[in-house]
């Protein structure tokens, strides 16, 4: 199976960076903001933004939305749509903030990320960081596994995106991006946000409840030595191991 780390095209680029569309989708949502004096900060209050609504309705095929601001449009409403608009919307908030942040992208390689994962020691004393407010990590191609809900099937993680909020309610709002291939029509998401309160990370925590974390729960996983996430607090603990990797400062 291919871990290689090689650059390769991330879920931003396949989904936005086609024809500079986020260069045309993305100023009419910092503008109404500006205009409206509405912080862009919280997932749930930059879904009421108009520029927002509209694109979430092209996305679901309202014909008075379609391809208004070159967005793609699906080509009929599902009466199931509620969940998958609530992903979508996950997905421009984090999109909008990776582009307003000048597109910041991070990797680990494979052998990094196996030290991670594998039982390194406790971190202790680190204030919770990251290498920009928001931004990607890339991971090693098909090493991480996740299933996007309970009943469907696991599929390989390419990366995360996060942005980590200071000011106001302090806060790690994630996306883990599944099942990214450029032959594919779109790819999974899983929306994770983590409030640091009692912890100031998630690198130590233990974050699956009977089992050991990141073990594999695929058929034959452990053949490859691969590793799967299988709760919200480990996808939280994945971030914060990478982060504190990545930060100079941690060591």
């Amino acid at each position: 199976m291919d871990h290689r780390p090689g650059p390769r095209m991330t879920p931003y680029a396949l989904a936005f960076g086609r024809d500079q569309l986020d260069d045309r989708l993305f100023p009419p949502i910092a503008e109404e903001a500006a205009a409206r004096d509405l912080p862009l900060d919280d997932p749930d209050r930059f879904l009421f933004l108009g520029s927002v609504g509209r694109l979430l309705r092209a996305v679901a095929g309202d014909p008075g939305d379609g391809d208004r601001e070159g967005a793609p449009r699906a080509r009929e409403p599902r009466a199931d749509m509620g969940e998958e608009m609530r992903q979508h919307g996950r997905l421009l908030y984090h999109a909008f903030h990776h582009w307003r942040g000048g597109r910041v992208t991070r990797s680990v390689d494979e052998a990094t990320l196996r030290g991670l994962l594998d039982g390194p020691p406790p971190v202790g004393d680190w204030r919770l960081t990251a290498p920009a407010p928001a931004g990607y990590l890339q991971l090693p191609r098909n090493l991480v596994w996740a299933a996007p809900a309970a009943s469907m099937r696991p599929e390989p993680a390419d990366g995360l995106f996060w942005m980590l909020l200071r000011e106001g309610t302090p806060a790690l709002h994630v996306l883990l991006a599944l099942g990214v291939r450029e032959d594919r029509p779109g790819f999974s998401v899983i929306p994770v946000t983590g409030v640091p309160d009692d912890v100031p990370h998630w690198a130590d925590v233990d974050a699956r409840p009977g089992g050991k974390d990141f073990e594999t729960t695929l058929p034959g996983g452990e053949m490859d030595h691969l590793y799967s996430l299988e709760t919200p607090a480990e996808i939280l603990k994945l971030a914060s191991l990478c982060f504190r990797r990545l930060d100079p400062a941690g060591g």
